[in-house]
């Protein structure tokens, strides 16, 4: 393969000021440029920049005096507000006007509420910060005539990382042990969800990976996408790249075929399966046997739940026996239910569309249910199947009209990813650095040193 090399030329514009002759004139009243000079000077001198200062959510401080304290167990808002000094009856109209677009009945204890008042003697408050984590917040500013209130997140950094080792143990422990996030493990698995059975990842398996990683206040706070991954399972290689199609970002392998597949093969991320597709189970609320068909996934209440596949909610609503419960029509032949929900995600109600990926709900113990789990179902022509033989259909690959560009991309990251691991750990980061700011990877690898085929 032969390349071309285009080289950047700098053009450097000089800008030369005239220098002229001052004339003396016969008017008086004249002024000099030397005097007009003077005089604009001292007119610029008098507009002082006036310096701000804001706080880590972008609130003004100057004058104000701010208290934080923690929601305690069975606290109210009302009763926070009252600890502020405000009366009872201000206290619950202001609760009650900031319920429409934050829902004062859910704060959690140990979440972190900041008050802003005014220094001065009257004390008024004028904003309020309620973190719902690091990162997101619901901010209520009372510092004009109408009350507002948003629900923000930080500002946060991102940063490219490289992870790559041989597995001990499992991928998730390697990772732990590399000083990764282990969140990566789970993002790796949902990649590769079709072409590889992490549980049957084994030792001596490789992997290389390049993914995104945010930062709050130079902290890591989880990570975003996986650009591309490389496993190496058992001497045989698996690819992902993602890659830009029609403003989507889908990940495909080297040849662009696509990895997703009409349906996930789970709808959560889950740490194992603690009942499968049966005929006849031991029912542990009802005390007999009975059909059980469905997997169940056991995992912590409140762990999101998605939609396997494109389809259309025609039903969510709460059950005696499945509790919370959404179903999803994907086509003519294909339904999945979500039973046992803790609750059902926002804008969730029949009628309304869902993309694969989807949020739907919140994993939870309702219904006929002695612990947080959740039973996922799925239906082919109106009968039960076991989720996992369902045979989804490959999506379409990658269009011919960014093939070219494609294996222009995928040739320049799987060199990339050849070449990191000779370089310093600092080195490693310029190179990924210099990726997130520009559209061709390939110029920053030739400036990197990466180049030379």
């Amino acid at each position: 393969m032969s390349y071309v090399q285009f080289g950047s030329v700098l053009t450097v514009i000089l800008f030369f000021g005239m220098v002229g002759c001052d004339f003396e004139t016969h008017n008086p009243d004249a002024k000099d440029d030397h005097q007009l000079q003077a005089e604009s000077a001292d007119s610029t001198s008098t507009e002082k920049t006036v310096e701000v200062e804001t706080d880590t959510f972008g609130i003004e401080i100057d004058d104000i005096e701010v208290q934080e304290e923690r929601v305690r167990p069975g606290d109210t808002f009302t009763r926070i507000l009252e600890r502020q000094g405000l009366s009872r009856s201000h206290a619950h109209n202001l609760s009650r006007e900031i319920q429409p677009e934050f829902n004062v009945r859910r704060i959690v204890s140990g979440r972190n509420v900041r008050f802003y008042h005014n220094a001065d003697s009257t004390g008024d408050l004028q904003h309020i910060i309620y973190q719902h984590n690091r990162l997101h917040y619901t901010h209520v500013d009372l510092s004009s005539d109408s009350l507002m209130v948003s629900n923000n997140n930080r500002d946060t950094e991102t940063r490219l990382r490289y992870a790559d080792g041989q597995i001990q143990g499992s991928l998730y422990q390697t990772l732990r042990a590399r000083n990764h996030s282990t969140e990566l493990a789970y993002e790796i698995a949902q990649v590769f969800a079709w072409q590889l059975d992490f549980h049957r990842i084994r030792q001596g398996d490789e992997f290389r990976i390049i993914y995104e990683e945010h930062l709050l206040e130079g902290e890591p706070i989880g990570i975003g996408n996986i650009k591309v991954a490389h496993i190496n399972h058992i001497n045989e290689n698996f690819f992902a790249f993602r890659y830009e199609e029609e403003g989507n970002e889908y990940y495909y392998d080297e040849a662009g075929n696509s990895l997703r597949k009409s349906y996930k093969r789970a709808p959560l991320r889950y740490s194992r399966i603690s009942s499968h597709f049966t005929d006849n189970r031991y029912h542990p609320v009802l005390g007999r046997n009975m059909p059980h068909h469905g997997i169940d996934y056991a995992a912590p209440t409140g762990t999101p739940v998605y939609a396997v596949g494109d389809g259309t909610i025609n039903q969510a609503h709460y059950e005696r026996n499945n509790g919370n419960f959404v179903r999803i029509r994907h086509n003519s032949q294909h339904e999945s239910g979500y039973l046992h929900l803790n609750r059902i995600a926002e804008g969730i109600q029949p009628g309304v569309e869902v993309e694969q990926g989807d949020l739907i709900g919140y994993v939870g113990s309702t219904g006929l249910a002695t612990g947080p789990h959740l039973c996922y179902r799925f239906w082919e022509n109106g009968q039960p199947i076991d989720p996992l033989d369902v045979d989804a259909d490959p999506v379409e690959p990658l269009a011919e009209e960014y093939l070219d560009n494609y294996e222009s991309h995928i040739f320049s990251m799987m060199h990339l990813m050849q070449q990191l691991p000779e370089k310093e750990v600092d080195e490693q980061q310029a190179v990924l650095g210099s990726l997130l700011d520009v559209d061709d990877s390939m110029d920053v690898m030739e400036e990197a040193g990466l180049g030379g085929f």
